[in-house]
């Protein structure tokens, strides 16, 4: 399973949590995609090099990714919904701020939902 990754780049506290999962996906050889302007982003603040990058950027997460993670809050996760459309990619809300009412899962618990969505337990 692809996941794609994607976010609000205005916001300073994605960052970490993105780099985090991105070099855990990196490191366990788990294929993943991110949408340019965090692969662009991670770019310029060194936490990923151009070849990190190479061959798993896309501005089309829904036909390039199984399953979309957003990172942000409910703004971020309202512009992923708009951004893949009539697609059906589901999306998990990824809540980095103070309060998520749409963002399904807290940064925290990322790891276990991941588990889930790899054993296939979600809707």
């Amino acid at each position: 399973m692809r996941l794609g990754i994607t976010g609000n780049t205005n916001k300073a506290a994605l960052w970490k949590p993105v780099s985090e999962i991105v070099r855990q996906f990196l490191d366990s050889e788990r294929p993943f995609v991110l949408h340019e302007n965090i692969a662009r982003g991670m770019i310029e603040r060194g936490l990923l090099s151009n070849s990190e990058c190479e061959g798993r950027t896309s501005l089309d997460l829904a036909t390039s990714s199984d399953i979309v993670l957003s990172f942000g809050g409910d703004g971020t996760l309202l512009n992923t919904v708009h951004e893949i459309g009539n697609q059906e990619t589901p999306i998990l809300g990824v809540n980095i701020g103070r309060l998520g009412f749409l963002a399904q899962v807290e940064i925290g618990l990322l790891n276990d939902a991941i588990a889930c969505l790899d054993e296939g337990n979600f809707t």
